[in-house]
């Protein structure tokens, strides 16, 4: 993961320079966690042909707003291309099937146009401007149910 948040077109989004070495293994230990707690999470994206990981797609818990997010963030190269789409897809299918949540949420970063497209070509609608800790966001919601 070190390696795709080192990207800095994908990084200015996620948290930039604050993604260090520390910041980055302590965000693989958090989603760790979120898989033992919750039997969901996040999920490596990876490439059928080359065999390489290409990003990370999955469910994280929003404790602060008491809502469950869905996330992509997918190496530059391989961007545009339907990989988080698909990855999504999967994940929102399985959320309807066996999430008791009402909807999911994608927070994204206010100059993030890929992800906003992104969001609404997968369902979502704006639901409120707020603003993380790192960046000013819009957070777009899925009805599940």
């Amino acid at each position: 993961m070190e390696k795709l948040y080192s990207d800095s077109p994908v990084a200015r989004y996620i948290g930039g320079s604050n993604l260090n070495h520390g910041a980055v293994v302590h965000q693989v230990n958090v989603f760790v966690k979120v898989w033992e707690e919750h039997g969901y999470g996040q999920s490596v994206v990876v490439d059928k042909a080359t065999g390489k990981a290409i990003g990370r797609v999955g469910l994280h818990p929003w404790v602060e707003w008491n809502e469950l997010e869905i996330g992509w963030v997918i190496a530059t190269r391989w961007q545009r291309q339907k990989r988080a789409t698909e990855a999504a897809q999967a994940w929102l299918a399985w959320g309807r099937d066996y999430l008791a949540e009402e909807y999911l949420i994608a927070v994204v970063h206010t100059q993030n146009t890929a992800s906003h497209q992104l969001a609404q070509s997968l369902g979502f609608v704006k639901a409120r401007d707020d603003q993380t800790p790192w960046n000013p966001v819009v957070v777009w919601r899925y009805d599940l149910h």
